[in-house]
């Protein structure tokens, strides 16, 4: 069986912030899910934006 993956976004860490701070109580709050989530989507929206400017620009224009 394949699970399919999808990486975190920005939308994705919104709707999980957002159930988090209208439930305190949730193990989701509880746990600090909500500040991990917010790291990875950090992380993989800086990697889309970087391989979106490799793409147009080509390799030799990354940092």
């Amino acid at each position: 069986m394949t699970t399919k993956r999808t990486p975190m976004d920005i939308a994705a860490v919104a709707r999980i912030m957002s159930a988090a701070a209208k439930r305190p109580g949730s193990k989701t709050a509880q746990d600090g899910f909500g500040r991990r989530t917010q790291s990875a989507g950090d992380k993989n929206t800086e990697r889309r934006l970087l391989d979106g400017f490799e793409a147009y620009f080509g390799p030799s224009a990354k940092r």
